[in-house]
């Protein structure tokens, strides 16, 4: 078994550990190789995730599996992705290659269970997939013949045509029952293709550490999208920001024959920038391919549209001897000619200014910096000069006048040095699926890079301009379906009820100036998929809440984006009910426990809650003296109408008075603070509050409302102190009628226990 040199790295998913597969299959540091094989030089260390370190030197293997296996080599050293030994098996003498894995997940259930159980003949065998230790790790068959990527490397001037069609029939059978199975390989290449004869050729597909169960005919991981799989094997429509399908694989394949073919490794010290560009923009050159039939079965697998690529049926016809119709290679555009004097980007000489634009959206930040940044004229000046050596001046796309945001001024002058490029913007792909991950990032965050790249979508209206993006399949459609979307969320959510549940909806749009952007681009957005799972969500939010309003919001489907935004109110108002209904029956249960004291403390407590009456008639009495002074003040009112108020002041006080006295004698203990001039008053008050605030008239009601007393104030003076008695009598009644319905509503839970 050995392993591979002189590969452009794997990169793995986010948060993932290395590739699982056959042993030698990955580009570690240190590598062992099989006795007699020499080692090609300048071997690239295998890429990790972000903030991962390496297993440490001497790391042993865990002692449930040295029970099982004795170690008779490591063949992968101290590798960055995880630990690979030639084991010999205990139990049977065996020869088993074991990869043992830093940390989870390890394999993809779905493939394990394929490479377990049904795998094809030519798919590498493994015996078992578990965890030890914490640590997943697969036990695979040993293949001492090494990978075709040596015949690559010791073939300058090509592998021969017969053996690379016997090759192609057999990874291609191997292609095919992965894909049967919904599976994408994801990383095929020369160096994950295991030769397990040569005469006769058997070859199998190793290394599934990054394929994917695919359920349908397509997935999309957009967050992968830079930081998955060996960038000169990826198709272009992946780096595009298009989807994962069967073609992946396919593509991957002719880059391998290809490879094989001419006996040279594409792209070998290329910067990844660079390698994107010539995948995206360009079609790949097989005029090194000798043999007619190879390069012909080259330019099909390497189709850059994908829906002319070829895939099984037509790999199946050229195996018959057939020739399958290949797609016209489409003419190279003005963004693609090259200047004589380079530009330097981060060190880097470009000629060719769509290689320029890429590396610019790849490195966004720095870029925006360099050109809009503090200073920036003379560098967009001399970029400028530079654009002037081709023949559109670099102006294709013209700037919108207005523009304000640096990111937007920077997508746009990259779009004018290559208008074929990908839809990118802030370093993310903007495509009808990355929107969708883009909204849903923004709607789970308070603020961050997502909600501020849908926020310039938005006001600079970016979206048509993405649409005629590499790409850009949709949005022109998305745009539309946003805005009408956002039009509907504003009015449904004006005709919100209850008042409290319009009101937190409109805190939350306060809160977050795009939050109503960000909620109607995720209903731009939805699948049909997407719909139904949030019905379900909502449904089971529904039945656990148990509130009337979620229930009519999760019942009407125009609704369900306001009732998911609104969601999490609603469980603080379901745990604000329960804990309201958990006193309510202890207090139930204190008063049957206290019945028999009830009326004793109520007469012995009314000294006390008549001081409160009398306290709030005081406040009462210097409230209205007061006015009646400003009207003295002011000197509108006559002296008789000032002396008139006063005498006015003493009526209504004493009315005051009596009321207040009255329902305080009566409620006793349970004047103050529920029925009392000071707690209900700030109950009321608050109440009259929310319901101002909630319509946006606060301030303008309390202004004319002091306005109007002000004026009735210094005119006629004498007119306050009624009005005044008015509303303290109507309302003393109220808060009487209140404490007799709820004392009988307490002597009916004491009756009823």
């Amino acid at each position: 078994m050995t392993t591979p040199e002189q590969e452009a790295p794997t990169v793995r998913d986010p948060g993932r550990d290395g590739p699982v597969g056959a042993v030698g299959l990955l580009a570690e540091a240190v590598t062992v190789l099989d006795a007699g094989r020499p080692r090609p030089g300048n071997e690239p260390p295998t890429v990790i995730d972000p903030g991962r370190a390496p297993m440490p030197a001497g790391h042993m293997l865990p002692a449930e599996l040295l029970e099982r296996f004795e170690v008779v080599r490591e063949l992968t050293g101290n590798g960055s992705q995880g630990e690979v030994f030639l084991t010999r098996e205990r139990s049977s003498g065996a020869d088993r290659v074991l990869k043992v894995h830093h940390g989870p997940p390890g394999l993809d259930g779905h493939v394990a269970a394929y490479l377990t159980r049904n795998r094809s003949l030519h798919v590498v065998e493994v015996h078992e997939a578990g965890v030890a230790s914490g640590q997943p790790y697969e036990v695979m068959q040993h293949v001492p013949g090494g990978t075709v990527r040596a015949w690559r490397d010791s073939s300058p001037s090509g592998v021969d045509p017969a053996v690379l069609t016997e090759l192609v029939g057999q990874v291609s059978a191997g292609l095919k029952s992965l894909h049967d199975n919904q599976i994408v390989h994801r990383d095929l290449k020369p160096a994950n293709v295991l030769v397990r004869s040569a005469e006769p050729l058997e070859v199998a597909i190793a290394d599934f550490g990054i394929s994917v169960h695919v359920p349908h005919d397509a997935i999309y991981r957009p967050e992968e999208r830079d930081t998955v799989g060996t960038i000169p094997y990826t198709p272009p429509e992946y780096l595009a920001g298009g989807a994962i399908e069967a073609g992946f694989d396919w593509w991957s394949l002719g880059i391998t024959l290809r490879e094989l073919a001419t006996g040279e490794l594409l792209w070998a010290g290329v910067h990844p920038d660079i390698v994107r560009s010539q995948l995206v923009g360009r079609q790949i050159d097989v005029d090194g391919v000798r043999d007619e039939r190879i390069a012909l079965l080259c330019r099909g697998l390497l189709t850059t549209d994908l829906r002319f690529r070829w895939g099984a049926e037509q790999v199946d016809a050229w195996l018959r001897g057939e020739s399958p119709a290949v797609a016209a290679i489409p003419a190279p555009t003005s963004s693609s000619q090259t200047a004589a004097t380079p530009y330097v980007f981060l060190g880097a000489e470009y000629h060719a200014r769509d290689l320029l634009a890429l590396s610019m959206s790849r490195h966004w930040n720095v870029a925006r910096e360099l050109l809009f940044g503090d200073d920036a004229r003379p560098r967009r000046r001399a970029l400028t000069t530079w654009l002037k050596q081709f023949p559109d001046h670099g102006g294709l796309v013209r700037e919108p006048r207005g523009l304000r945001s640096a990111d937007t001024r920077l997508l746009y002058l990259l779009r004018r040095m290559d208008p074929g490029q990908p839809a990118v913007y802030r370093e993310r792909d903007i495509t009808r699926a990355e929107l969708a991950v883009l909204a849903q990032e923004a709607f789970d965050e308070v603020e961050g890079q997502a909600t501020g790249i849908i926020t310039d979508l938005w006001q600079a209206d970016l979206l048509p301009l993405f649409a005629t993006a590499r790409g850009g399949d949709g949005l022109a459609e998305i745009r539309t379906q946003w805005h009408a979307e956002e039009g509907r969320l504003r009015d449904l959510a004006r005709g919100l009820r209850p008042d409290d549940v319009r009101a937190e909806f409109q805190r939350l749009s306060r809160q977050r100036e795009s939050f109503g952007l960000v909620l109607s681009l995720l209903a731009a957005c939805a699948t049909d998929a997407t719909r139904s799972e949030l019905q379900l969500r909502l449904g089971r939010e529904d039945r656990a809440l148990q509130l009337p309003w979620f229930e009519d919001l999760v019942r009407r489907r125009d609704y369900w984006w306001i009732a998911l935004a609104l969601a999490p109110y609603a469980n603080r108002e379901a745990d604000r009910l329960e804990a309201e209904e958990r006193q309510r029956r202890a207090h139930d249960a204190w008063l049957r426990r206290t019945a028999w004291q009830r009326e004793t403390l109520r007469r012995l407590n009314r000294p006390m809650a008549l001081g409160y009456a009398a306290v709030a008639v005081v406040v009462l009495a210097v409230a209205l003296y007061a006015l009646v002074t400003f009207s003295e003040v002011v000197g509108f009112a006559s002296e008789a109408q000032i002396l008139d108020a006063y005498l006015a002041s003493v009526v209504a006080l004493t009315v005051v008075l009596v009321t207040e006295s009255l329902l305080a004698w009566d409620a006793g203990e349970r004047y103050h603070p529920a029925y009392s001039f000071f707690g209900g008053g700030r109950v009321v008050l608050g109440r009259i509050a929310r319901r101002l605030l909630t319509r946006r008239i606060a301030v303008p009601a309390v202004l004319v409302a002091l306005a109007g007393l002000a004026a009735l104030t210094a005119f006629q003076p004498v007119f306050v102190p009624f009005l005044v008695v008015a509303l303290m009598v109507v309302w003393t009644v109220q808060r009487y009628l209140a404490w007799r319905e709820r004392d009988r509503e307490e002597l009916a839970i004491i009756a009823a226990g």
